[in-house]
Order: structure tokens, then C-alpha cells, then sequence
């Protein structure tokens, strides 16, 4: 089986929305997605499934930062973003690519154990959180011209505003595992998807994304700009009920929110296949951040000296 994964940046300052406390703060797009080349290439060998890399950006890269990745192999895509630079994620899906499967990766995303990827479903996905309620997903779904999914949100406070976000879908699918029946509220960090499916998906990805910006800009008379998280498990769920979570430890959420932090702090390190570092410092996830440190200082010692 041929994974392609797929990490779609540019060499720039973070871009409204993006996460950048802890240790992110001190480390640029460029070097999170080395960060997560290294880690990947070191830690996934196995004889279930290859992979190469691709790099799908809008803005050229400096000559020095495509000296390292032309070095290392990785496939650049350059494509124009007519929408803005946070609709990088739909071109993705977009782009012809010889696979079986495409894994999108998030940059601040490190490769721990080998993965065991269910290749009988067409996407594996991976949960976050969900900011709305039963009401508003059946709006939102009316609005965008999707398919409302059947199982039911686990928020039921009134309210659709964004300071309602809840985690409980995530902390639910570990607390629940294997007897799950949660709303396919994602987290992009992480999507799996055939590759058949690919362009279908990112079709619909930007049409939905487009669709969601102009009710949120009428519902709350705010910019969200092209995002895709919010719509990404209802497109998902449109093109196919062939769809499952990833298994526990992939994508594994590293928050600096409450909840989560008992589950950050406990969970066995020798199951964890994957972390994403939403909100990584000294003063938490202690666990983790020196194998960030890790991987960032052996790119220093690499690229940079």
C-alpha cells in the first residue's frame, strides 16, 4: 500500500487561526514540517505500507529552504490560492498523485510508533471538538447543502458562537473506544483518505468551505476567511459512510486545555503513533516536549550549522 503525505504550507508567518503557543512559538512552519519528515522517516518503517512526501504551497520557497528540500526528496506543488492561504488544505485533495491513499498532515504533527491503518475504509478521520449544537448543526448543514450527519453532537448548551467550542467528541472517542457513535466533528490535523476519493472530496471541501464562510459572515457578521475544519467531517460523511476514527494515539491531541490534560499525561507513549502539538510548553506536556526538542535539534544540527 502507498501512502503520499501531504503538508500544505508556506514558509511565512502563521496565517489567522493557527494555533502558535508553547513550544510553537519558538519554532517556524518550515521547521515543524522537518520536524515531522524526521520523526516520520526514522519511526514508521514497516512492511504494511510505503510513503513519500509532498509539500503543496502557494508561495516559492527561499533558495536555501529549497536546497533542504530538494536534498531530502520532498515533491513541491505550487498552486494558486484565490481564496487566501488558509484554503491550501482543499488543493491537497486537488492534486493528481499516484497512491493508494493520502495522509494530511498537519506541520506541528511528530511520527512516534508505526500506524495501523485500517485500509478498508475509505477515510480514516480524526476528532476534535464540536462549537455547535443539534439546532445549529441542522442550519448549517440546511445552509451549506449537506447532509446532516446521523449521529448527534455531543454539545447541547444553547448558543453558536465560538466561544461555546467543546472537546467532548475527542475525550468521548478515547473514554468510548471501540464502542463509538460520535458526530464526525474533525480535527484537521490528520485525514486519511482513499485516493479515489481525493478530488471528490476537495470539489466539495471548497465549494462547502465557501458556502460556511458566507453563513458564518451572515450569522455573525465575522471574517472566518476559507477555513475547511468545520465542514470537513459533514463533506466526509457526504461522499461516504465508509469512514472510521483513526485508532487511539494517532493524532493524538497534545491542548492545553483542562480536559484533555489527564489523557495528555497518562496515555502510554508506547501506543501513541502520532502526536499533534496544539499547545506545547515547559510548563505541561512535559512528556512530549523533549522529543520535540529532539528532532528540532537534530534539523539544527543537519541544515543549519
Amino acid at each position: 500500500m502507498k501512502i503520499s503525505i501531504i503538508y500544505n504550507f508556506n514558509d511565512t508567518p502563521p496565517i489567522k487561526g493557527t494555533t502558535t503557543g508553547g513550544i510553537k512559538s519558538e519554532i517556524s512552519f518550515f521547521d515543524q514540517f522537518l520536524i515531522s519528515y524526521y520523526s516520520i522517516t526514522e519511526n514508521w518503517i514497516n512492511d504494511k505500507f510505503t510513503f513519500d512526501f509532498y509539500v503543496i504551497h502557494s508561495i516559492p520557497f527561499s533558495q536555501d529552504k529549497l536546497k533542504i528540500l530538494n536534498e531530502l526528496g520532498i515533491s513541491l506543488r505550487q498552486v494558486e490560492t484565490p481564496l487566501g492561504p488558509s484554503s491550501l488544505r482543499y488543493h491537497s485533495l486537488l492534486e493528481d498523485i499516484e497512491c493508494d491513499y493520502k495522509l494530511l498532515l498537519d506541520n506541528d504533527t511528530v511520527g512516534l510508533e508505526v500506524p495501523n491503518f485500517d485500509f478498508t475504509k475509505d477515510a480514516l478521520i480524526g476528532y476534535g471538538g464540536s462549537k455547535y449544537n443539534q439546532q445549529e448543526w441542522e442550519k448549517i448543514c440546511k445552509y451549506v447543502g449537506l447532509e446532516l450527519p446521523p449521529q448527534p453532537p455531543l454539545k447541547t448548551e444553547e448558543g453558536a458562537h465560538y466561544e461555546g467550542w467543546r472537546i467532548d467528541e475527542y475525550v468521548n472517542y478515547y473514554n468510548s473506544y471501540p464502542d463509538y457513535n460520535l458526530f464526525p466533528y474533525m480535527n484537521a490535523g490528520a485525514l486519511l483518505i482513499k485516493n479515489s476519493l481525493s478530488k471528490p472530496l476537495g470539489k466539495l471541501l471548497k465549494e462547502s468551505s465557501i458556502k460556511y464562510h458566507d453563513y458564518i459572515l451572515k450569522r455573525d457578521k465575522y471574517n472566518i476567511g476559507y477555513v475547511s475544519q468545520d465542514v470537513y467531517g459533514l463533506c466526509i460523511n457526504q461522499l461516504t459512510k465508509n469512514w472510521a476514527p483513526f485508532e487511539p494515539g494517532f493524532n493524538f491531541l497534545l491542548s492545553a486545555l483542562p480536559v484533555v490534560k489527564s489523557l495528555v499525561n497518562t496515555y502510554p507513549l508506547n501506543k501513541i503513533s502520532l502526536f499533534h502539538y496544539i499547545h506545547t510548553s515547559s510548563d505541561i506536556n512535559l512528556r512530549f516536549v523533549p522529543i520535540i526538542q529532539k528532532y528540532n535539534q537534530k534539523i539544527i544540527d543537519k541544515h543549519y550549522k
